[in-house]
């Protein structure tokens, strides 16, 4: 094994798609034939979007443009418990950088699938609806239903890890929704109690990965827009001419309290580093839900692939091809 060195970068958006197929290296075979039939918004150029239009992608279409492992069996929903990686990239390559988390995570799909294909690096994808990096106990999402499959999920996960299953690991890529309802003992937790849960739950995910990963991002969680998910596109429908009547104080999209958890935590270990990409689309006090002409949501709180391969990804990457780098110099 090489030696071990984490940063971790903590994510704040939605998962992309991208082209090629998926190969699984679990004990549950995905079904990768089906995983790259995305939607036609993915492939096409942001510089020919069609002048005319006021918003791009349109907002049927950031509906539709999700991570291709939301369909091919690579994202894990309830009740699935088994540790599932899908590859994707330079299958072969000595490199590997890993994607960790909830949806949250999952929507960064596509832009780091595309640092992976700039700079042949091997991919895996490990995620599960709802399920977030940090080590908690959940509720399933917006409902009261303890989310059962989440816990043991995890723990496969930390498991593989440990075994180097999944071999050499060099960056791993890790975010989590930061409204999660958290339980502890059974009871949902709220204010100082939640926070001092995420605070546990923080450090138990980072001791795994710094151990066995040899760099960490931990990126920002994505903002949360008003009305919930079919209110913020009535809003969207509304105001297609401006948008920005639909977004929010920041104070409200992004909550400061678990970010400077997570901020804290990443100090903790010299591997680990936080990165807050939120001033692309949050900057000052307001958090919009367009980023120029581009509608950044396929929802009230999931980046749409268009605009994760379009602005998010480019932003990441410098952050993990600089990972990479520190673990070549280290190796």
């Amino acid at each position: 094994m090489r030696f071990r060195t984490v940063a971790a970068v903590t994510l704040t958006v939605a998962a992309t798609a991208a082209v090629g197929p998926a190969v699984a290296v679990s004990t549950v075979e995905a079904s990768a034939s089906s995983a790259e039939s995305v939607s036609p918004t993915f492939g096409a150029p942001i510089e020919n979007a069609p002048t005319t239009r006021r918003l791009y992608p349109s907002p049927p279409q950031a509906k539709s443009a999700e991570p291709p492992i939301y369909s091919n069996g690579c994202h894990s929903w309830p009740p699935r418990t088994a540790a599932k990686a899908c590859v994707y990239g330079a299958k072969k390559s000595n490199k590997t950088v890993m994607l960790f988390g909830d949806s949250h995570a999952a929507h960064w799909f596509g832009g780091i699938r595309d640092i992976a294909d700039q700079n042949r690096y091997r991919m895996l994808s490990v995620t599960k609806s709802s399920c977030p990096a940090a080590d908690l106990r959940v509720r399933r999402y917006r409902g009261k239903q303890v989310h059962t499959s989440c816990f043991p999920w995890r723990q496969n996960v930390f498991k593989k890890l440990n075994a180097q299953a999944w071999g050499d690991i060099d960056v791993a890529v890790i975010s989590s929704w930061h409204f999660h309802q958290v339980l502890g003992r059974g009871k949902l937790l709220k204010g100082a109690s939640r926070q001092a849960e995420w605070t546990r739950a923080i450090n138990r995910t980072l001791s795994v990965l710094s151990a066995n990963v040899d760099q960490v991002i931990v990126l920002r969680d994505s903002p949360q827009m008003p009305r919930g998910m079919n209110g913020y596109w009535r809003c969207i429908a509304k105001n297609q001419a401006r948008p920005k009547r639909c977004g929010t104080a920041t104070s409200k999209a992004l909550p400061a309290g678990i970010w400077g958890i997570e901020k804290y935590a990443a100090a903790r270990f010299p591997n680990v580093k936080a990165v807050d990409l939120s001033t692309q689309f949050c900057g000052g006090s307001f958090c919009s839900p367009v980023d120029g002409k581009l509608l950044a949501f396929k929802d009230d709180n999931h980046w749409n692939q268009v605009y994760v391969r379009a602005r998010l990804g480019p932003k990441l990457a410098p952050h993990v091809t600089t990972a990479m780098e520190q673990q070549d110099q280290q190796a």
